[in-house]
């Protein structure tokens, strides 16, 4: 698997970690295991569930997709943004979502809190998913375009220090991060009707295009060094049990790391950034979605 490359200022990319348990019930109970797709991590359906890590992160500002929609022929993402939160809120009402994420209920007024920490935490980069709009645009309209009839689910990066590399950032060498993925479709309407691949690709293509980027701004909360940090690979952890998720991840490329569930039931799944097999290499799904401006009044 290849891995990119950035380079911060000494002293900046932290090797402070996510913590498994208690984090997860702190940020949400983890990873939310969609109902109808994968799970997510800190409240989200999603295809993660745990980043397995020890320490609470020093968290910064993840802006680099604060005025960015990405435009796919069947989805659009736009930045997680406050006029989302009553929606998502509504979401997690579901007791079987709950459930299916390990979540526990919120209040409006937690759910915003959460919302600000999601939009502005630099190891965290997050998109609501929104139907795309019916005809070719050039633009993208805040409470338009993502209005809550829009609104079917979110996508989200999660970046960890790598627990198998042994170097930590030292003596000038790139701190090792792996990326874990989780994408979230809530609407039961939307569900099982390939929105979760058209997201992926979108997604992994966004990833791509602003690898560095997203690197840099991740060693604005922690500490790498001179050498900067690295993406290892990326990585889903997806319940044993959830054969539609596992079957979309692995027609993605991502490859199972074992065929024995960890102690939560769930498989692990990895693939190289840069690597190009499964559908997405084939050309299926949004591979290169447009991305437009996104711009909102202030909150």
């Amino acid at each position: 698997m290849t891995s990119s490359i950035t380079n911060c200022p000494p002293a900046t990319c932290s090797p402070e970690r996510h913590g498994t348990w208690a984090d997860k019930m702190m940020r949400r109970a983890g990873e939310r295991a969609s109902a109808g797709a994968c799970r997510r991590d800190d409240r989200k359906l999603c295809s993660g569930f745990g980043t397995g890590q020890d320490k609470p992160v020093r968290a910064s500002k993840m802006r680099i997709n604060g005025h960015s929609a990405l435009v796919a022929p069947r989805v659009l993402l736009v930045p997680y943004s406050a006029h989302h939160v009553p929606t998502y809120h509504a979401w997690m009402q579901d007791p079987a979502i709950r459930e299916a994420t390990a979540s526990e209920p919120l209040t409006l007024d937690e759910e915003y809190a959460m919302q600000r920490s999601w939009r502005d935490d630099a190891d965290k980069l997050t998109f609501i998913v929104c139907i795309a709009p019916p005809s070719p645009t050039t633009e993208i309209r805040a409470r338009v375009h993502d209005a809550p009839a829009a609104m079917i689910g979110d996508v989200n990066l999660f970046l960890v220090p790598d627990d198998d590399d042994d170097d930590e950032g030292d003596d000038g060498r790139p701190l090792a991060v792996v990326g874990e993925l989780e994408i979230m479709i809530a609407s039961a309407t939307h569900q099982n009707r390939g929105y979760g691949a058209a997201v992926l690709s979108a997604f992994m293509a966004y990833i791509r295009r602003r690898i560095d980027g997203i690197l840099a701004e991740y060693c604005t909360s922690s500490t790498a060094g001179p050498g900067g940090a690295r993406l290892s690979y990326l990585r889903v952890k997806i319940a044993a049990t959830n054969h539609p998720s596992l079957r979309l991840f692995e027609r993605a490329g991502f490859v199972r790391v074992s065929e024995t569930p960890n102690f939560f039931g769930e498989l692990e799944l990895r693939r190289g950034l840069d690597e190009t097999k499964g559908d997405e290499a084939k050309g299926a799904g949004a591979a290169n979605p447009v991305e437009l401006g996104y711009e909102l009044a202030a909150e």
